[in-house]
């Protein structure tokens, strides 16, 4: 069985709550198609190198 890790990078003004719906959301979808989710790790507030679409930071998970 192969594993992977994914990063999921959410606007800094999204609600604890808004965001955690968010994660339900996509680890639904991998349960839904078969896969198993092992850990989430929640990394904090963190500044992007660059601007994405004006965001200067982003919440990682």
């Amino acid at each position: 069985m192969n594993c992977y890790e994914h990063t999921l990078i959410v606007k800094q003004e999204l609600q604890e709550v808004q965001s955690k719906t968010l994660l339900d959301k996509y680890e639904e979808i991998i349960k839904n198609n078969s896969g198993k989710v092992i850990k989430t790790e929640k990394w904090g507030l963190k500044n992007f190198s660059h601007k994405i679409k004006n965001n200067k930071k982003g919440f990682y998970f």
